[in-house]
């Protein structure tokens, strides 16, 4: 199984990039880095596991749709004989059929539509119809108008995990666009109905298969996400600070390749405790957390701490109480010598600095 997707990394200030990517929170398309991902799902200790196959760069001046061609086409040089190609809703049947895919399956929206490959009867008047009857999975409403569904051509069930999911199968379809003709490229539309999920998944495929297959191959694509995923949040590619051509694409492709090398560590090695939440970490003393000269310094120093201080959960001190607090530990610390400072208030800035350097040069 080959997973296909379309990956986007947001460079919303970079000035003069042509490239855009939909993003969904936006709800419209933002300047990105596009790049086309391959990937074969394979299995680690029981857990899924995506290896990248190959990478494919969307050039900034090539438009959405035709760079879905060209990633189709990329995708059938690499495909294997044993191999099926999986996608996403953002690639459509008519793209398929172009890039002449032998074996896809392909998930359809909620509200997709599509013909019979069969001329319906003629009516006794007006024009001879060209188009085969339109087959709607599921059922919509547009305006106070009830769509009802299209009725199956079969119907069937199967046992997964335990649920039980109904299966409605119409064979023979084309798109909703195409003239009948014995020619055509045609595929069947799945429509699973799972108790666990409030909306049917429906599934095009052209493979001649028992109707569990298709299904599990679109859940086995799932593993395709998890390589940009590792790149954006584990690696920290969600943002970006490059501004040269090939070094905006280089870097998220070597991002994504330490990902995918992530994902595979993170699985095989044993778990290891971290600073919060492991069972086996161990807590620093209070006078290494708190009692920290360097912390105090970078946390009273605004203008330094931005770029040397530790990306973790740290003290929300203000500059004068780091000083109040560390002038407490040392004077009454009876570890060190005895000292005499005075402290003119209120200390702010680069005053509250100074106070703490001199402290540090007495003790």
């Amino acid at each position: 199984m080959l997973g296909v997707d379309i990956t986007g990394f947001w460079r919303p200030k970079l000035h003069g990039w042509m490239g855009k990517h939909f993003h969904s929170l936006a709800q419209r398309a933002l300047p990105a880095v596009v790049l086309g991902v391959m990937t074969l799902s394979g299995e680690v200790d029981k857990q899924r596991i995506p290896l990248l196959r190959r990478l494919v760069r969307c050039q900034p001046e090539v438009g959405k749709a035709d760079f879905r061609l060209e990633l189709l086409k990329a995708a059938k040089a690499v495909v294997q004989a044993d191999e099926v190609i999986v996608v996403d809703a953002e690639f459509e049947i008519s793209e398929l059929h172009v890039a002449d895919i032998e074996r896809y399956v392909v998930r359809l929206a909620n509200n997709a539509t599509a013909r019979r490959n069969q001329l319906p009867e003629y009516k006794g008047r007006g024009r001879w119809p060209e188009y085969g009857e339109r087959v709607r999975p599921l059922p919509r409403r547009w305006k106070e108008r009830q769509i009802a569904a299209t009725a199956p051509d079969h119907e069937t069930q199967f046992v997964h995990d335990g649920r039980t999911i109904q299966v409605a199968i119409w064979w023979q379809q084309v798109p909703v666009d195409t003239k009948v003709d014995p020619l055509n490229k045609t595929f069947a539309i799945y429509a699973y109905t799972d108790p666990a999920y409030k909306t049917p998944l429906l599934l095009a495929t052209n493979l001649t298969c028992a109707a569990d297959i298709p299904y599990l191959m679109y859940r086995d694509r799932w593993p395709v996400e998890q390589a940009p995923l590792s790149a954006k949040q584990m690696i920290g590619l969600h943002r970006s600070f490059v501004f040269f051509k090939e070094s905006c694409f280089r870097l998220p492709e070597l991002a994504l390749f330490a990902g995918n090398m992530l994902t595979y560590l993170a699985a095989t090695l044993p778990p290891l405790p971290d600073r919060f939440l492991g069972s086996f970490a161990k807590t620093h003393p209070r006078s290494v957390t708190q009692g920290c000269c360097n912390r105090l310094i970078f946390q009273s120093l605004p203008l330094l701490s931005r770029y040397f201080e530790k990306r973790t959960r740290s003290l929300t001190i203000y500059p004068r109480a780091a000083a109040l607090m560390f002038a407490k530990n040392v004077l009454h610390d009876p570890l060190l010598p005895e000292t005499k400072v005075s402290f003119s208030f209120p200390l702010r800035g680069a005053s509250c600095a100074f106070v703490i350097i001199k402290i540090l040069e007495m003790s």
